[in-house]
């Protein structure tokens, strides 16, 4: 029994990350935030100037939108399928989020001793990411290195 989506998964996940990429860069270093994304949207909790549960907030959504687009590429790209899925490459697969989860517990450490106020707050936003990004390349390269010692 596999967990992983079907591979035309991929295809999509790079498209989300790209698109995800280029609007992270217009809203945050552009300061762009578009008008049409302000609506008013349901929160179970909110905390600007006061603190609200379970309402309708008035927000711009381009931050959200943006962290849906970026984590869900990542994770289609890290858990689609590969043409030949073997024993092999589950176990590269296995190993590749091994070694994603001691980076990410190394990098949450580090946050911790080196980060404070929002500067922790920004390094735990960049943390919803990170495992995911060192899984997919630690995987890929991996499966390069395999692919290299079989040719040779």
């Amino acid at each position: 029994m596999s967990f992983l989506l079907p591979g035309w998964f991929r295809y999509p996940g790079i498209v989300f990350i790209l698109a995800g990429s280029v609007l992270a860069y217009i809203r945050f270093s552009m300061g762009i935030k578009p008008d049409f994304l302000e609506m008013q949207t349901f929160a179970v909790y909110s905390s600007y100037f006061d603190s609200k549960f379970f309402q309708l907030i008035g927000n711009n959504m381009s931050e959200e939108i943006i962290g849906v687009l970026v984590v869900s590429g990542l994770g289609f790209l890290a858990f689609a399928r590969d043409k030949n899925e073997s024993v092999i490459t589950i176990h590269l697969r296995v190993r590749a989020l091994f070694i994603s989860m001691y980076a990410e517990l190394c990098f949450l450490i580090l946050s911790f001793v080196f980060f404070y106020g929002l500067a922790f707050v920004y390094m735990l936003i960049l943390d919803v990411c990170f495992p995911l990004v060192i899984f997919i390349l630690v995987y890929r390269i991996s499966l390069l290195r395999r692919k290299q010692v079989k040719n040779a």
